[in-house]
This record gives C-alpha cells, structure tokens and sequence, in this order.
C-alpha cells in the first residue's frame, strides 16, 4: 500500500515539477533572438547560436527502431554525431550538404540542411569564420523556430516533457491499482470465499488498462492539456467499463456459475483434476485428465486416453458448478496457457468430490454427469 502511494506521489510530482519546467523551457526557446557576440546571453548560451557544417554521412544504430545520426564536421576541424528525433527528412541530405547547426542552452536543437538560405556575415557568436570544408557562411536563425527545410534533433524542446508526462499518466493508475491491491489484502479479502475473487481482479484490470491507454497519449499529442484531455476521456470509458462488470457481478449475488451441458457420440479427453487427490507420487494428484464419452467417465494419466483409467463413481451426483475457493484443498489450479479453472461441485453420497475443468471442457463434463 505504501508502495502504490509512493508510486501515485511520484506521478503527480512528474506533472508538477520536470513537466512544468519543460514546458517553460519550451516557451523560453520560442522567445530566444540569435546570439549577439559579447553579450550575457551569449556567454549563458540563453539565445539561438549557429554553427557552419559539412555533413559527412549518416549512420544508424539499432533495428527495430533505429537512432539516426548525422555525422558533421565544423569550420574548426572537429566532428561530431547529432542525433535526430526522426530519420525521413535525413534521407534526402546527401553527403557534402551545407549544415546550419543551430544551438540553445548547449545542445544543437535543429540541423538547417537548406544552404541556399545562406546569406553573409557571421551567424552568432559560434558562427564566426568560413564554413567547414568550404562551406557557404549560413544565415543567423530567428525566433520563428525550425523551418521545413530543418532536421529536429532529439534534443528538441517542444517535446522533453513527453517522456515524464507519459511516466505521470502511467504511474498515477499503476499507483491506484496498488494502493487497492493492498486494502484488499488488508481489509477486504475476509469478506471473498474465492481464490481470484472478482472484487479484486476487476478494478487491478480496469486501472492496468487505464495506464496503457493513457501513458501513449503523451507521446501522440502535442502540448500538455491535449493528452490531459484524452487521458480524461479514457479514463471515464475504462471506469464506466470497469464499474458496468462489477455491479454485474454484484447483483448475481450467487457464485453458481451456469453452464449448458454438452454431449455428443464423441469420447472426448481434456484436463481435469481431483481436488485433494495427493495419491500419486510424491504428493502429486493420480490423474491429470479425464476421458469423456457415451457410457465413459473415468480419469487418467494419459492425455491420449488409451491407457485405462479410473471410473468416477457410478452415483455422482453434480450440485452446481462454481469458481474455486480459497477453502477448496489444495493448490489453486491454474492452466499453462491463463486458462481459467472451474470447479465441478459433486456429491458422491455423503462425500463431497470436487472436481476443477478448464472453462472451455466444464460443459462436457457436466454433459456427462447425472444432474
């Protein structure tokens, strides 16, 4: 519980603090001048610098979604890699280009690829001397930001608070489906006989799934109220959603699941377990599975069928079919594949057999009991 507190804390902090000073951070870029030589800003490196390069060639790293970097050389000689945030506008930079490397608070924030828009004079304080392997001097840039013929790199302001947005929108629910999980365990789980009880499973779904949804809106709007808004829109369908499949399952008030019983001239074997059959060995249940057909009910260990089994008893009577209960001996039985398990709940006289079938195979199961 002090957990998912912590976890919801952090995700309001996320939104309260690094958000905020990206989105400042944001705003202060749009409002930088070039750089003028000599000055404050200058030296604190608060306004748009521009440096000449030659761009050598491209390189990309990785497979499925590869960085891709533009490796340049400046009018002193040295190189660097700049990586981009995309790689389409990359692709038609041919190597030898003219490049505007245009600068903000010490990281290049775009390339400027178009050289035609080269003017004279120097560009700002880290523009000053020729180009870089006889480079055409480039033009200063403006308050107007990128143009379209400008590669954004990753370092670009508009979108820093995307990546902490996106942890607020999924920590938040994340947190919430924690702090439930543990008044539950706390307080609440006496009130459930059933080892996956509804109450519990419903609401854990409903805000993983909220955290899904909403995490990706930061990353697919822009600015901050767009995804806060969509993010509100999903999170009043998944709770509608989530609140509809709780007061359903309240009302049934009943844990008797029905189920249409099934039966044909068909021998059917499917997985099904004795609950509180330890006679194999090692403590382990005698049958795994159980052979179904016209005039044969018996378990096996053999998922084919062929060995012979053990006849279930001529007079077993099904009562209902219901979920398992943390009451029921044994381990919870649980499919490979998330498969969910029923519990058949038989009386054979006096005694009680309890039988668990995958949900898929309980109606032929009942099909081949006496009702």
């Amino acid at each position: 519980m002090g957990t998912g507190a912590a976890t919801v804390l952090t995700g309001i902090w996320l939104v309260l603090v690094p958000v905020r000073e990206d989105r400042a951070a944001a705003r202060a870029y749009d409002a930088a001048t070039t750089c003028v030589p000599g000055t404050a800003r200058e030296r604190a490196g608060d306004c748009l610098s521009a440096v000449p390069a030659v761009l050598e060639r491209i390189r990309e790293e990785g497979n499925r979604n590869p960085a891709t970097y533009l490796v340049v050389a400046r009018a002193d000689g040295s190189r660097e890699d700049v990586r981009l945030a995309g790689s389409s506008g990359a692709r038609h930079t041919r190597p030898g280009t003219a490049l505007l490397l245009v600068g903000w608070r010490g990281q290049i924030r775009y390339v400027d690829y178009d050289h035609r828009a080269a003017g004279s004079g120097a560009a700002g304080s880290g523009a000053a001397g020729s180009g870089a392997a006889g480079s055409p001097a480039a033009a200063p840039p403006t308050g107007e930001g990128p143009r379209p013929s400008s590669l954004l790199t990753d370092h670009d302001p508009h979108t820093a608070h995307q990546t902490p947005l996106a942890w607020a929108l999924g920590l938040v629910p994340v947190g919430a489906a924690l702090v439930w999980g543990g008044i539950w365990y706390a307080w609440v789980s006496s009130y459930s006989r059933r080892r996956s009880p509804w109450q519990l499973w419903m609401p854990l779904s409903g805000l993983l799934a909220l955290a899904a949804f909403t995490a990706p809106c930061a990353l697919i709007f822009d600015g901050v109220r767009e995804p806060l808004r969509w993010a509100g829109i999903v999170t009043a369908v998944v709770t509608a959603i989530t609140a509809v499949c709780c007061l359903r399952e309240a009302r049934r008030g009943s844990d008797t699941i029905d189920v249409v019983p099934c039966a044909d001239e068909k021998v059917r074997i499917f997985p099904g377990h004795l609950l509180g059959d330890t006679a194999g060995p090692a403590g382990t249940r005698r049958h795994t599975h159980i052979v179904a057909g016209p005039g044969v009910l018996e378990f096996t260990t053999d998922p084919s069928g062929r060995l012979r089994g053990t006849p279930l008893p001529p007079g077993l009577v099904l009562e209902r079919v219901r979920h398992q209960y943390a009451t029921d001996p044994g381990r919870e039985v649980r499919g490979s594949k998330y498969e969910i398990y029923y519990v058949a709940q038989c009386r054979d006289g006096d005694e009680e057999v309890l039988i668990a079938v995958e949900r898929r195979h309980m109606p032929w199961l009942v099909g081949a009991l006496t009702p």
